[in-house]
Parts: structure tokens; sequence; C-alpha cells
């Protein structure tokens, strides 16, 4: 709807750039209109036409009469922009808002887990298309899902509201990996320094997660899958630490129950509504070294499906 796009995306953008007045730097210069540039950046992430393809589309309407580099870094620069604008739609919530998101009244899968206070993880691809180099397409390789991607984790409260979102990592890269990476045991032990003793504390995934640590005071509950995941690996989606199982230490408490994963389930379900854009569903991207444009994208379209999941239109 025009109105969703005119308030959600082109607004935030409008706000960001009157903040930014002082500091002519951050203004961008374009010919071409704020409102014209987010639709063009929308379009690009529904669709997966290559860059000539869609610079041919804009210049046969007339929409957009300059070159192909140059309608590149229209949209990279409007998407690190957009993503800047909305990146605070993303965030870790207070411990009232996230009591509201865990009421087990309302959410399924959460009566069994009344006084837990959940913060489900889950990786998932931006698949590319082949990358050309051998070095770039072993680094690149998810071997359990056999293509080539971009990696990224996500976390969400029972109701699937996003509440954080990791970089995009290689795709080589185990989920307990990228865990770590993400540096989520850190940034949640920083915003939750005082437990309330009322509730626990959770972290909670599947078998991919198997060897991580949790933050200090909060457990780890897994699916009843990553017991086996113990014994072995035929999928080679973990990897035994070679300091040894963190879970055999009795410094955290680890279960394995199957039934969290009915609530565990939110978290596929979100990552979902990310994917509905094409752009990052489909391996139509080319690999780019150290490109933020595909960070961006995935930035926005977390935001945007905030905003649906919030909203109940998923």
């Amino acid at each position: 709807m025009i109105s969703v796009i005119q308030d959600f995306f082109i607004e935030p953008l409008l706000q960001s750039y009157h903040q930014a007045d002082r500091d002519q730097r951050r203004i961008p210069k374009s010919d071409s209109k704020i409102q014209d540039r987010v639709l063009w950046v929308l379009i690009w992430l529904w669709g997966t036409h290559s860059l000539n393809q869609f610079h041919e589309i804009l210049f046969t309407t007339g929409t957009y009469l300059k070159s192909t580099d140059s309608l590149a870094k229209v949209i990279k620069n409007t998407a690190s922009d957009l993503a800047e604008a909305l990146r605070h739609q993303i965030k870790l919530p207070s411990e009232e808002e996230w009591l509201r998101h865990s009421d087990p009244s309302t959410i399924e899968g959460m009566e069994e887990y009344r006084n837990h206070l959940m913060m489900i993880i889950d990786g998932t691809s931006l698949p590319i298309m082949a990358p050309k180099l051998e070095r770039t397409r072993q680094a690149m390789y998810v071997s359990y899902k056999s293509h080539y991607a971009w990696r990224y984790m996500i976390a969400c409260l029972p109701s699937g509201k996003i509440v954080s979102l990791s970089e995009l990592e290689e795709g080589k890269m185990l989920d307990s990996e990228m865990y770590v990476e993400s540096r989520l045991k850190q940034i949640l032990e920083q915003q939750y320094p005082n437990l309330n003793a009322q509730f626990k504390y959770v972290i909670v995934g599947d078998k991919g997660y198997v060897y991580i640590v949790p933050p200090e005071g909060w457990e780890l509950l897994l699916t009843k899958s990553g017991e086996s995941e113990i014994r072995s690996s035929p999928d080679g989606q973990t990897s035994r630490p070679s300091q040894g199982d963190p879970g055999e230490a009795g410094t955290f408490i680890r279960r394995f129950e199957t039934s969290i994963a009915r609530a565990r389930s939110v978290v596929e379900r979100s990552i979902s509504v990310i994917k509905r854009w094409r752009r990052i569903s489909t391996p139509c991207s080319i690999f780019k070294q150290g490109d933020r444009l595909n960070r961006d994208l995935v930035v926005i379209a977390t935001a945007y499906a905030n905003y649906l999941i919030t909203r109940n239109l998923q």
C-alpha cells in the first residue's frame, strides 16, 4: 500500500535527513526524488533482475536516464540510508515488553513455559550465485544446505518479534560459530545485568546450538534433536569444540525437550517473513567482498518483518 510505503519507509528516511541538516556531508546529493529512490530500492529487493535489466526498465520508461553505474550508486546509498533509519526497529526489549511478547494466553507453545523469558535464535541464508573463484566458493558454500550463501542469525521473542540481527558471515560458518561472532552472549549480559529471580532467562535453539554457552545466569534449552547431534553430526551442521563440550562443565543448565519445538518454531516463521523479499531468498546476487548492500537489504527486510509481525499481518 502506498500509505505503508510513505509512513514506514519514506517518512523515517526524510526524518533522518532532517536530523542531519547540520552536517551537510550526510545529506545525499541526487537529482532523483527521495520517494523515487526508496521505490527503486523496494523494487530491487522484490525482484531478481540484474542491474543491467533494472536499468533498462527505468531507462526505457524515462524514469532514470543516467548510467548503470550511477543507478547502482543510487541504490546502494539509498539502501544504506534507509537501513540506518530503520535499524531502531530491531532492538532488545525492556523486561515489560518481553513479558507482553511471552504471554502464554496468546502465544502458541508457551503454556508449559510460563515463567520463562526466551530469546529464540536461528541462522539462515541469503543465497548467492556460485562464485567464480574456487577459494571463494569454498568459503561461501553451506555444506548442509548444499548452496552458496551469506549466513546471518536472528533472535526473536516468543511472539516472533525480531530483536537482534547479526552481521552477514561466510557460508561455511557454523551456527554455533556465528553465535560467538555475533557477541549476543555479551550483549545480553550487558543489557540485562540484574536478572529477575521470578523468571528463567533462556536461550532457545535447535541442534545447531548444542555447543554454545548462554549468558551468565541463563539456561540453554534445545530441541530434542540436539541430543543425537552430540553423538554424531551426519550433516556437518555442528562441530564438537576442540576444548570439549562446554555443557559438561556444569557451569550452566542445558536441557533437551520435545515440548520446546512448538515455541521455537516461531523463529522459522519470522525468518520466512524476512525472506518474502526475493532478492534475499533467491540466488540472484553476485559475491562481492566488503559490499554492504546485501547487509543493508537484510536490515530493511527485517525491520519491515517486525512491522508485519507486530500487526499480525504475516
